[in-house]
């Protein structure tokens, strides 16, 4: 351990080259008492022996991270702490014996948020908060690889996080949090998301595409949804929403796929713009999973149009009765399930089809 002054981590070169940082540094573990500074190598510091006490790394002084990576590689346990407090990691990386083993991260401040500048990978074994109030944020990329899991199972630990950008690969889990979690830039995934009835808000200010895969449906879906900036764009994918939809912003159906809302016994309400774009690609389809629970469409949920292309929207089980709808020209919706309705007005080239569905009229 670090108790008292500062290590500096060089490489031996000839005088006139200068103290440069070296690639790797090893610990088996690294305690930073309060009065010790260590200033790490740009390269890679690994951990990768036996915890002091449970902890494999823990910093009660000052540690500068160089725009390094801080690596968490080990055998032998199946669950040690990362304490950081107050000195944020720039990349950190993850590589346990089983996918069952744990990694618990505390942070520092109030909530209690562990600091991570730059990108996360975890490639094998579970990284997650270690108190129930602990939230993180990774301003980079978090990689969650074949055998890597985020979080807590049951979610029932950590309050939330904010991302820079999500990708769940093949074989990885990312099991959210009850809380918010914010995600910035990017959103991909291949592997497992379970939502524990918390929320996924879309803050990224632009244009987020989730497309060419239909991953989040069924034991994979989102719960709550908000998009407080930019627009979530739907690329010919389906997408189930098992809570409410809310935020400032909304969801473009870009070039066609399916949004299925609600679950078999509760209905979803939908509280945010919803426009249809399509080059013509394929058809877009909003529907609510049971249709003895619509999908509430709130006023707040204007509809837009670009162009349908010539596809056709179809509606199921949706309740539009707080909003006046008009069909632009070239507009086309066939129902597919019943719909409630306050005003529709038609225009000239555009199409309504209620196609033996009950369209009601209050």
């Amino acid at each position: 351990g670090i108790t008292s002054g500062t290590i500096n981590l060089y490489d031996r070169q000839p005088q006139s080259a200068g103290l440069v940082n070296p690639p790797t540094a090893s610990f088996g573990s690294l305690t930073i008492s309060e009065n010790g500074i260590y200033n790490a190598t740009s390269g890679t510091t690994t951990i990768n022996g036996a915890p002091t006490g449970s902890r494999s790394w823990f910093n009660q002084g000052t540690f500068t991270h160089n725009s390094g990576t801080v690596a968490i590689e080990f055998t032998g346990t199946d669950a040690v702490h990362v304490d950081q407090r107050a000195s944020p990691f720039y990349n950190y990386e993850q590589t346990l014996a089983l996918p069952n083993y744990r990694v618990n991260y505390t942070g520092d401040g109030s909530p209690n948020t562990f600091v991570i500048e730059n990108d996360c990978t975890i490639k094998e074994g579970s990284f997650r908060p270690a108190g129930a109030a602990y939230e993180i944020l990774i301003s980079g990329a978090l990689e969650v690889q074949d055998g890597g899991n985020f979080g807590y199972v049951g979610g029932d630990f950590g309050a939330g996080a904010t991302i820079g950008a999500v990708a769940i690969l093949s074989g990885g889990n990312f099991y959210a949090p009850t809380g918010t979690v914010d995600i910035k830039t990017d959103f991909s995934q291949e592997g497992g998301f379970v939502h524990n009835s918390g929320t996924i808000n879309f803050d990224n200010g632009t244009n987020l595409f989730l497309g060419s895969a239909d991953l989040l449906t069924g034991a994979n879906a989102l719960y709550d949804v908000d998009v407080s900036s930019g627009q979530v764009m739907i690329d010919n994918c389906n997408i189930d929403i098992e809570g409410d939809v809310g935020g400032t912003n909304g969801f473009v159906m870009y070039n066609g796929g399916t949004l299925q809302c609600g679950t078999d016994s509760t209905q979803c309400t939908f509280n945010a713009s919803f426009g249809l774009y399509s080059n013509g690609w394929a058809s877009a389809y909003l529907k609510a999973k049971n249709p003895l629970f619509p999908v509430i469409m709130q006023s707040a949920g204007a509809l837009s149009w670009r162009t349908q292309g010539g596809r056709a929207f179809y509606p199921s089980d949706v309740d539009f009765s707080s909003m006046d709808i008009i069909m632009p020209s070239g507009a086309n919706w066939v129902l597919g399930g019943q719909c409630e309705f306050n005003a529709l007005k038609v225009d000239v080239d555009a199409i309504f089809n209620a196609s033996g569905q009950r369209a009601e009229f209050g």
